[in-house]
């Protein structure tokens, strides 16, 4: 997410919702999420504390790159490369079935929400109404990507 203009430029601080990724050297451009026909091409991105600085073509001063503020940066998903063995693309569970320990539906994954460190799953009940679970070990019994479905501990429905 594009955070604010930096220097005189057209320079901005990107904050990464992966800030362990090694991939932003590699991109040659983001795409906006308002905007997925866009592209905005990639000047440069270095490593910024915990940020990025981050300078995209045509954005030559602040009061353009001003305009980009609040913006949200992704990458169509044929781009990314493929997750390592025990990794996963938080974006693959959205639209997967939640069920409790006992195997009942609960509702399905339609998006995720970082809370202090955690994500966490933005769950839209059957029942009706929105739930949050996070999408950790202490309340996730097993994710299965094949079949299409994560499975909630028991302590973890108390949530819902």
């Amino acid at each position: 997410k594009i955070l604010q203009e930096w220097g005189i430029k057209g320079q901005v601080r990107f904050l990464s919702f992966n800030p362990e990724s090694d991939l932003y050297p590699q991109l040659s451009y983001f795409v906006p999420e308002a905007d997925e026909s866009g592209r905005l091409e990639i000047e440069s991105i270095k490593r910024h504390g915990r940020y990025w600085l981050l300078k995209l073509k045509d954005y030559e001063n602040p009061e353009t790159a001003r305009k980009l503020r609040g913006t949200v940066l992704g990458l169509p998903r044929a781009e990314l490369p493929r997750p390592r063995k025990g990794e996963l693309y938080l974006s693959d569970l959205e639209g997967l079935e939640v069920r409790r320990a006992d195997g009942e539906a609960v509702g399905v994954i339609v998006g995720f929400q970082k809370v202090g460190d955690h994500e966490v799953m933005r769950i839209e009940r059957a029942a009706g109404g929105e739930a949050m679970v996070p999408y950790h070990a202490e309340f996730v019994a097993s994710t299965n990507l094949k079949e299409g479905f994560v499975a909630l501990k028991p302590y973890a429905e108390a949530l819902l």
